[in-house]
């Protein structure tokens, strides 16, 4: 059901010349690590002043806004959560506004679920999307993928970590290095 609705989504996204990455859990999963979820977080690379076209995908896939007020709730936290009411599955639209969700479109990866290619966050551009969401399932989430790649651009995801922290009070660095620290 899921990949289901998640191949008519993108379709749709394709179709309709959006360009767009799947991250959260789906995208942990597609990155090689097993994690249980049961919703689709899709980043869309238009921002809110084209609600319009996402709301005439919803309309079309018969998705159903989750908040009454959807168009009010997504103005005012660039996020369009709807579901399937067939399957239930909750599909959480987010506006892209920044230049690293610009960046982590373009670098998107295609992998092929049945015959359909959907694009997912690269391994470093997610983890970075997690380290700065902060919740122990995200921290967790790096974690597991920092185990399971070989690979990584870590001066990448650090450089980002570092252009954050600069706009926030946050310690993104320090949220990474701590990771990077237990697995040692």
């Amino acid at each position: 059901m899921l990949q289901r609705l998640l191949i008519k989504v993108a379709k749709e996204l394709d179709k309709n010349n959006i360009s767009y990455i799947v991250i959260g859990g789906q995208a942990v999963n597609m990155h090689g690590v097993v994690r249980s979820t049961q919703d689709i977080d899709i980043t869309l690379n238009i921002d809110i002043s084209e609600i319009d076209k996402l709301k005439k995908i919803v309309t079309k896939l018969k998705l159903v806004y989750v908040k009454e007020n959807a168009d009010d709730f997504a103005k005012k936290f660039w996020i369009m959560p709807v579901y399937d009411p067939r399957s239930k599955i909750k599909v959480d639209f987010a506006f892209s506004f920044s230049p690293f969700e610009k960046s982590a479109i373009r670098r998107s990866i295609e992998k092929t679920i049945g015959k359909s290619k959907i694009k997912f966050c690269s391994a470093e551009d997610l983890m970075i999307f997690k380290i700065i969401a902060g919740r122990a399932i995200d921290l967790y989430d790096v974690r597991n993928i920092l185990l399971v790649k070989d690979k990584l651009d870590k001066k990448y995801i650090k450089r980002w970590l570092k252009l954050f922290e600069e706009t926030t009070n946050e310690k993104y660095l320090k949220r990474f290095d701590k990771i990077l620290k237990s697995i040692k």
